[in-house]
């Protein structure tokens, strides 16, 4: 009996999503977000950052729906050191054997 009440529990939890999904709206918007996590050699140079996501969904009958969604990820600030000499050297064409 116990199994059984905890069954029924379980059914309704999973039937709470379902009644949420409206099949009458012919547009539907979603919002997300999150903190997005870098490993290795990634995490060294860049560090960890974040996530956004959002987006528009048009139902176009109950079995088919168009969405477009925009979603960013931020890592934290890449340094990069390029070296790069002071003067460029200038060179004489056609090279002459006297000096410049």
């Amino acid at each position: 009996m116990r199994q059984m009440k905890w069954m029924v529990v379980a059914l309704v939890l999973a039937a709470v999503p379902a009644a949420a999904q409206d099949e009458d709206k012919k547009v539907n918007f979603n919002l997300g977000g999150g903190y997005t996590f870098a490993f290795g050699e990634v995490r060294d140079h860049l560090g960890d950052g974040y996530n956004i996501n959002v987006g528009l969904t048009y139902n176009v009958n109950p079995m088919f729906g168009v969405q477009v969604e925009y979603s960013f990820n931020g890592l934290g600030e890449k340094q990069v050191s390029i070296p790069v000499s002071a003067e460029p050297e200038a060179r004489r064409w056609p090279p002459t054997s006297t000096p410049a």
